[in-house]
């Protein structure tokens, strides 16, 4: 859900549980490098919440984190 929010599939694949940080906004997720990213100097990206809870990724990571065997 939090790949389909803001980027690609080969972006998602090289974050770290350490590139997010949970705000009162949201979430700030750093993303190391990325198509766009010539250089290589990684990026902060912000993730409000949604208008619908149920596709929040602000809410659902969290809940995947805990336990990512279950689908959120």
């Amino acid at each position: 859900m939090l790949g389909f929010a803001l980027m690609g599939r080969s972006e998602v694949t090289d974050i770290d549980i350490d590139d997010l940080t949970f705000t009162a906004d949201g979430l700030e997720l750093y993303v190391p490098f990325s198509k766009t990213d010539q250089d290589a100097q990684g990026e902060i990206v912000p993730v409000p919440y949604g208008q619908h809870p149920q596709t929040w990724p602000v809410r659902v990571t969290p809940a995947w984190l805990a336990d990512p065997a279950t689908p959120a």
